[in-house]
């Protein structure tokens, strides 16, 4: 149980940087600043290693983030696809559902660990939120948004891969997908 953004986003890096084989992303809110910045910068270098990095992030969710920051994803080999385009010109799944949102935050790294919860790549999440042992240094004005995460190893892991390959399936995402892992025993 990770309790907030901080504690999230150092579990998140931490797994990153073991990352070997693949590592899908799914977020509804992918900031380019701050926390965002530093995770485009991993999933890039992991990427370079050869690691298959893939992203979905929602149109509407994502929409302060300029095009450029997905741009660069993609130049960097990255497969990068957005849920829902709410430009017509970006659609692939026929008509416009402009609340058809994807909110979901799914993290899984080489078939091995995967996060899920409430945290968005956004730096409304970095700081402790209040009642943590962090924020108890500041003031509550300076707390951040309080979610909570969750870290899950073993054959669950599995299934938060079934649901990001359906959704890159269902949103015509381009780019093949590796197999799925084996079943465990």
């Amino acid at each position: 149980l990770l309790v907030d953004g901080p504690a999230t986003f150092d579990a998140i890096f931490a797994e990153l940087e073991q990352a070997r084989e693949r590592v899908l992303l799914q977020t509804y809110i992918f900031e380019g600043t701050d926390i965002g910045r530093r995770i485009a910068d991993v999933l890039l270098r992991k990427r370079a290693e050869g690691v298959d990095v893939r992203v979905i992030y929602d149109s509407v969710g994502s929409f302060a983030t300029p095009a450029a920051f997905f741009d660069e994803l993609r130049e960097g080999g990255i497969e990068a696809c957005e849920f829902n385009p709410v430009s017509p010109l970006r659609r692939a799944t026929g008509i416009l559902r402009v609340n058809n949102r994807d909110h979901r935050k799914l993290l899984a790294i080489d078939d091995r660990v995967a996060f899920t919860g409430g945290v968005n790549i956004s730096s409304v999440y970095s700081s402790a939120s209040f009642g943590s042992r962090a924020s108890k240094l500041r003031s509550p004005e300076e707390d951040g948004w309080r979610d909570t995460h969750v870290r899950i190893e073993g054959p669950a892991v599995r299934r938060f891969i079934e649901l990001f390959q359906d959704t890159w399936r269902r949103q015509a995402c381009e780019g093949e997908l590796a197999a799925l892992p084996a079943p465990w025993p």
